[in-house]
């Protein structure tokens, strides 16, 4: 049976509940949802299973979209793209900024949830017996904030049942929770971006280990050809020395060209396996000694003839790095606003209703019925100055992440110009060194087509071969130096995930 005390006391539990909601409904800021922390999906994922279609285009169409997402695609490499796709699923480094991700998510999920009241539910059993020799009064029962403190008959034993709901909340009439909850959501948003950032070093750098990996391939093939020319020399040499047509000196300085051939051959095959190894370990494989691993060439790789002469700047605004510093610095200025707001009073809301009873049986009865309502105010007198010293060191934390800001923003426009200056650069000495090749194919075939027709002797036909082999090891640098400028201009300007 419900008295008339009890509805009180009901109404006011009620009450506490209604006020806890009505302002917590007015000064929660509730957030929009948190992206997932997994990696982008990536266009032509099924590339790796299937040729790409050949581009029929003379140039690379800078759209206003560009960088694309899948920039490396503009390469069409399929093995490439493979390989960048094992990456973004398998590398360890990837792995872990995902799961930063989720840490700070639920960070944010966490602090939201204490700007809520926290109900518990706590059933208790207590047997008692009291002293033969004094007055005991029932304290488990008063302690409980339940019932009036009685007197106990002295040596009686008792059962005491209670089955307690306690309500808790904290009026956030100053936003204090709430600033928090911006604040673990302005580090989350730093985190994303931090992700972004490993997602786009980790695509460059897989790009970068190919493409040189290419240039090895290419360099070898030369200088292996160059090596068999230079032996021939050698023979030549050896045989006009020993008929007394030339000077030793001539000899040793040709056998001096072969043995220097030789030894790049055993670097560039050194530099073959530490790339072949740099790219296993990047797509989360355990490094392999073998070399023949799956493949293009060099000379398969589509390159832009024309080079932009410069990019919107707003393009480096995505920047990974420079959106996280800005969410950085939003968090630094709400820290700020959070020390500030330590200067308030913390006030308290408390809540119990439950039953409580000598006997089990009678337990759940509303005669049994107890509820409580109450409320308290912290405010700190003395803390021998430390809320000022959390203060000042929050503004100067917010003066540092805004200098911080001016560098990265430095620091993207200086990677973004000397990305172009180098790309316009290696572009321009690749077409010189390709138009050099070609006039030197024209000059080699006339001094075979001599050579045949017994005009010139073999060591001249020998000679302008070896040379045309070393300018070809000029282009395949020269390109590759330009592909890998490519990739790092595609990185300054945020890659595009």
């Amino acid at each position: 049976m419900i008295t008339r005390r009890s509805a009180g006391f009901l109404l006011q539990l009620a009450g506490v509940f209604l006020l806890a909601g009505s302002i917590q409904v007015g000064t929660t800021v509730y957030a929009k949802k948190i992206p997932p922390g997994d990696p982008p999906p990536i266009r032509g994922e099924a590339v790796w299973q299937e040729t790409l279609e050949p581009d029929t285009t003379d140039t690379l169409q800078f759209a206003p979209g560009f960088p694309d997402k899948d920039w490396w695609l503009q390469f069409g490499d399929r093995y490439l793209t493979g390989y960048i796709n094992q990456a973004l699923k398998a590398n360890p480094d990837i792995e872990t900024a995902s799961l930063r991700v989720a840490e700070a998510q639920t960070l944010v999920r966490q602090s939201l949830a204490r700007e809520f009241p926290q109900i518990t539910l706590g059933p208790n059993y207590t047997r008692q017996h009291n002293s033969e020799n004094m007055v005991n009064f029932d304290t488990s029962r008063s302690g409980n904030s339940f019932m009036s403190p009685t007197i106990i008959e002295p040596g009686s034993a008792f059962n005491l049942f209670t089955v307690p709901l306690q309500a808790n909340y904290e009026l956030d009439l100053w936003g204090k929770k709430r600033s928090q909850t911006k604040a673990n959501r302005k580090q989350h948003e730093a985190i994303t971006q931090q992700q972004r950032a490993v997602l786009l070093s980790v695509v460059s750098e897989v790009a970068s280990a190919y493409l040189n990996l290419l240039r090895t391939d290419e360099l070898i093939h030369l200088t292996r050809q160059l090596i068999d020319k230079h032996e021939d020399l050698v023979e030549i040499r050896e045989s006009q020395w020993k008929n007394g047509l030339i000077a030793k000196d001539v000899l040793l300085a040709t056998q001096q060209d072969l043995e220097e051939n030789k030894a790049l051959l055993s670097d560039l095959l050194k530099q073959q396996a530490l790339f072949i190894h740099q790219l296993c370990v990047l797509t989360g494989r355990p490094p392999q000694t073998e070399s023949h691993l799956e493949r293009g060439t060099l000379a398969e790789l589509k390159l832009p003839p024309e080079i932009p002469a410069g990019e919107p700047a707003q393009l480096v605004q995505r920047r990974p790095d420079v959106l996280a510093q800005e969410a950085e610095l939003e968090r630094a200025r709400i820290e700020v606003s959070l020390a500030r707001k330590a200067y308030l009073p913390d006030i308290r809301l408390t809540g119990q209703f439950g039953f409580g009873s000598l006997k089990l049986s009678n337990l759940m009865n509303w005669d049994s019925m107890l509820a409580s309502v109450g409320g308290g105010l912290a405010q700190i007198i003395f803390d021998a100055g430390e809320q000022k010293a959390r203060y000042k060191m929050m503004r100067s934390r917010h003066q540092q992440q805004l200098q911080q800001y001016r560098k990265v923003i430095l620091n993207s426009f200086l990677e973004v110009e000397n990305s172009l200056a180098s790309l316009k650069r290696d572009h321009q000495a690749l077409s010189h060194a390709e138009k050099l090749a070609c006039l030197n194919e024209e000059a080699v075939e006339l001094v075979h087509n001599k050579g045949n027709a017994g005009l010139v002797p073999q060591l001249d036909v020998i000679q302008a071969q070896a040379e045309a082999l070393t300018i070809q090891q000029q282009v395949t640098q020269k390109k590759t130096d330009t592909l890998i400028d490519l990739v790092s201009l595609y990185k300054a300007l945020g890659g595009g995930f």
